[in-house]
C-alpha cells in the first residue's frame, strides 16, 4: 500500500493518510484538492477507488477534512 500512500502524499492539499488492504482514509484541505482528485491519484496508482464517506473534522483537529474510501484492486 506504500504505492497507494505515496501517490497521496504527493497531491496537494492532502497533508495525511491511513492506508488499509480495504480501505483508506485521507485527511485534506478542500481548497486544494478534491475528493475526485484524490480517487484519479488512487487509480494512477494502479487501485480502483471510491468515496464512501466525506465528513469534517472537529474544530482545531488536524487535519481538516476526512474521506473514506473503499477500493479494489
Amino acid at each position: 500500500m506504500a504505492i497507494v500512500k505515496s501517490s497521496l502524499s504527493g497531491l496537494e492539499g492532502v497533508s495525511a493518510s491511513k492506508v488499509s488492504l480495504t480501505e483508506a482514509s485521507v485527511w485534506y484541505d478542500p481548497q486544494k484538492t478534491t475528493p475526485q482528485q484524490i480517487v484519479v491519484a488512487i487509480s494512477k496508482s494502479g487501485y480502483g477507488a471510491t468515496i464512501q464517506q466525506v465528513k469534517s473534522a472537529e474544530v482545531n483537529s488536524v487535519p481538516q477534512n476526512c474521506l473514506f474510501f473503499g477500493w479494489f484492486c
